[in-house]
């Protein structure tokens, strides 16, 4: 039988976001995490302003917990029925954050260039200082409208969207909270001012 998860789909259509904490148990986070951390030591990193980043394409059976994750039916499932056709999970990004730097593009608001479905998996506690996913609500059709005029001075971006700062909202979570969005919606990552935030990723593209 085949995983049509209405109302997560209804959600997204409605408003680009879709979170729920505790997605995942505590103790199941955790033993993706040492996973994750595995990763970081065992695979190439790419330059990552806020810690440490790698990206995980296809099979990767030497990460039994990582393999399968995102590409599952639950979220197949979740990404077709949003998009309305079949689409690929392309890829998967963990990501050790534990410094901050202001002037790294994704500390400031924005809408992604190129258009995906991400989900996103806190593997451990976040809270205000630990540099958490942020997002303006009921932006996603702003930002779809800024990508399609074909946006992509970045920089410009930034400053133009700077008025909406005040109705940023935090995802504050344990580990095991789970955050589907369209890169539409206006977002920005947290600068760290104590502690960490491990975290993975995947996304689709049609």
């Amino acid at each position: 039988m085949k995983i049509i998860p209405k109302h997560i789909i209804e959600t997204l259509n409605k408003d680009g976001i879709y979170i729920c904490k505790g997605f995942l148990h505590k103790v199941t986070a955790e033993e993706i995490k040492k996973e994750a951390k595995l990763a970081i030591l065992n695979e190439e990193k790419y330059d990552y302003s806020f810690g440490d980043a790698v990206k995980l394409y296809g099979k990767c059976p030497q990460y039994p917990l990582i393999n399968g994750l995102f590409d599952c039916e639950l979220f197949n499932a979740i990404a077709d029925g949003w998009y309305d056709m079949p689409n690929k999970y392309e890829s998967s990004i963990i990501t050790h954050e534990y410094k901050s730097d202001n002037m790294a593009s994704n500390s400031f608001l924005h809408a992604d260039k190129n258009h995906a479905l991400s989900v996103f998996l806190y593997l451990n506690d976040v809270d205000e200082d630990c540099g958490p996913f942020s997002y303006v609500p009921g932006s996603v059709g702003y930002g779809s409208r800024l990508r399609m005029s074909g946006y992509k001075n970045q920089l410009k971006q930034h400053k133009d969207l700077l008025y909406l700062k005040e109705n940023v909202v935090d995802v504050i979570g344990p580990a095991g909270t789970l955050v589907i969005f369209s890169t539409d919606v206006i977002h920005m990552g947290g600068c760290v001012n104590n502690g960490e935030r491990w975290a993975i990723r995947g996304h689709w593209r049609p």
